[in-house]
């Protein structure tokens, strides 16, 4: 069983919401950028999510609340100005060829959280190592 590859991804660790620091702070890492102090998820030492079970290969929080950037993947929050979108990540999700969405909900569902004009800078600040 394999797990999705994001959460073993590397080179991925989601960038928490100020709205979600608070319930992952003894999982996520503080990172400086010149805007703000932004929060991403820990990663254990082999690279993978600190919530993925290497056991199983199961995420342990997925039924639970999980940081808005693990929901919404494979797409990735974009940010032009103050405009948002969301894109496709097609670097690492292998199953983009048959993946089924409505793009119209999942923006929308992107939208219906609040994101601060500092937030989306230093999002943007950590965006641009990808």
């Amino acid at each position: 069983m394999k797990p999705n590859h994001c959460c073993q991804n590397t080179y991925l660790a989601p960038i928490l919401l100020p709205s979600e620091e608070s319930a992952f702070l003894t999982n996520s890492e503080r990172v400086e950028t010149p805007k703000r102090n932004m929060f991403v998820l820990r990663k254990k030492q082999n690279g993978s999510c600190e919530y993925l079970d290497n056991k199983n290969c199961k995420c342990t929080i997925y039924d639970k609340q999980r940081p808005l950037e693990c929901v919404i993947y494979p797409f990735l929050l974009d940010f032009q100005g103050d405009v948002l979108n969301v894109r496709l990540d097609n670097r690492f999700c292998p199953h983009l060829q048959t993946l089924k969405f409505d793009l119209k909900k999942v923006i929308a569902f992107v939208r219906s959280h609040q994101f601060p004009k500092d937030w989306i800078e230093g999002h943007n600040f950590l965006q641009e190592d990808y």
